[in-house]
């Protein structure tokens, strides 16, 4: 278990992200930078698990091909009973967080998200295509959503949706020349 969170996890982009997104979702909670501060410290945590979450989800989604495409890695050859387990722990302590934090509204928005990307995963097709790559980084804006108050200012929403959803639509290009969303020419 250690081997697969420092492979897929610790050392990729996925901290860096983290970081970047509590800025994103925080800035709107205050008027401060002071605000803003206290909103990431508190957002960092939630933001670090709810990532966690969804690349193990995307792992353990991903093992048939993964075994083909990628046989390194920890979880092709792994029982994956105790990453399932790990995977419903980490959903449970962002609920938990979440609700410790935030409010009802908050609570059914990562709910919905939660079941929008298992929908996602039971539904997409057998191989990757450009529309489920893009569609599947619709998780990343959807966090930032789920983050942000329901009270700030719709374009801001806006703006910090569209800004997450294109930075990880450009990283997926740059980090994945064989994917499906990249031209090889």
């Amino acid at each position: 278990m250690i081997e697969y969170w420092f492979d897929r996890f610790l050392f990729s982009p996925f901290v860096p992200a983290a970081l970047l997104l509590t800025l994103i979702a925080a800035w709107p909670h205050g008027r401060s930078a002071t605000d803003v501060l206290i909103g990431c410290v508190f957002l960092f945590p939630i933001v670090l698990l709810a990532l966690a979450q969804l690349r193990l989800w995307d792992d353990l989604a991903d093992r048939e091909r993964d075994r083909r495409d990628h046989p390194e890695r920890v979880l092709c050859d792994a029982n994956p009973a105790p990453f399932v387990v790990t995977a419903i722990l980490l959903a449970g302590a962002n609920l938990w967080l979440i609700s410790v934090l935030g409010d009802a509204h908050d609570v059914l928005r990562f709910l919905a998200l939660n079941v929008a990307v298992g929908a996602y995963y039971v539904l997409r097709p057998n191989r990757r295509t450009a529309t489920s790559d893009a569609l599947l980084l619709v998780k990343y804006p959807a966090l930032v959503l789920v983050l942000t108050p329901i009270t700030t200012e719709p374009a801001a929403i806006a703006i910090n949706v569209l800004a997450t959803y294109t930075a990880a639509f450009a990283y997926e290009l740059w980090h994945d020349p064989t994917g499906p969303l990249r031209t090889n020419s």
